[in-house]
């Protein structure tokens, strides 16, 4: 089961993927908002969607995957030449 009681067409959108896989899908929240933000989820005869225009666009810049031994030696050089520029 997946579920959420009240929450933005965006808070529903992760749970929209991963109830899919569920047996039980409760994401109704966004009903119950005064106002919910544009793009939202849309409801039909009892059936939840989330179109991709509520994720946002696809076409962001994805960050290139590093090991974490790389991101940390990175941090360490960044952090001596702010130590030594001081």
């Amino acid at each position: 089961m997946v579920g959420n009681m009240v929450g933005s067409s965006l808070a529903m959108a992760p749970a929209f993927v991963l109830g899919q896989l569920c047996d039980v899908v409760d994401l109704d929240g966004p009903i119950f908002l005064q106002q919910d933000r544009v793009p939202a989820m849309t409801y039909t005869d009892g059936n939840a969607w989330s179109g991709d225009e509520v994720w946002g666009p696809r076409n962001r810049k994805r960050r290139e995957h590093r090991p974490r031994h790389v991101i940390r030696a990175a941090a360490r050089a960044d952090m001596a030449s702010i130590q030594s520029a001081s």
